[in-house]
């Protein structure tokens, strides 16, 4: 298989970092890997994580990072779960001394949103809600088939909550507080409600 024909995402989240290798060509998948962070959130662990993985696996061709912020123009905004040196990188700029072209930097909701109304033919809804439950609550918006870049609603203050929506009902939640499944399912029943 051709170097170029191959595809590789990757996506930051607050615990973990996944990888994905794809056959651009066929869209099959061909490899994938989930490495925690370790509470190893900064700008170098992640980085390294990355580039070392682009070694192990060989891979020549393009990149695609889907990353737990607010991303403007493929810089990052703000990363609430990663830390505050994040703000103003860039994935391009740093990885470029390795010879690594990274071709895309999207919200990781925006991301699955976008992934997922290309999966899905036919999709006759004109407005579509994608939610990502892990660390955070991430949301990718499509209105009338455009992506609303950087909604974020899982950090939307909840009065009733004293809280941000995340804060309520994040998987990371349950762990955390010690909540039933339960609860949880009660919490993010809740979430979607006021969303």
């Amino acid at each position: 298989m051709q170097g170029h024909r191959k595809v590789l995402g990757v996506d930051i989240g607050g615990s973990s970092t996944k990888f994905c290798l794809v056959d651009g060509v066929k869209r099959t998948i061909l490899k994938t890997k989930t490495i925690p962070h370790n509470h190893e959130t900064d700008i170098n662990s992640i980085c390294s994580k990355i580039y070392n993985h682009i070694k192990m696996w060989e891979f020549e061709g393009t990149i695609g990072i889907g990353f737990p912020g607010i991303v403007d123009k493929m810089v990052i905004v703000d990363a609430p779960n990663l830390g505050d040196e994040w703000k103003d990188f860039d994935f391009r700029k740093h990885f470029s001394k390795h010879n690594i072209q990274i071709a895309s930097i999207l919200n990781d909701a925006d991301a699955a949103a976008m992934a997922m109304i290309e999966q899905t033919r036919d999709w006759e809804e004109k407005e579509i809600l994608c939610l990502t439950i892990g660390t955070g609550i991430g949301s990718g918006w499509i209105k009338e088939g455009q992506l609303l870049e950087g909604t974020e609603y899982g950090r939307e203050y909840s009065e009733k909550h004293e809280c941000s929506l995340e804060q309520w009902a994040s998987a990371k939640v349950i762990k955390k507080e010690k909540i039933s499944m339960m609860e949880w399912v009660i919490r993010f029943s809740d979430v979607l409600h006021i969303l």
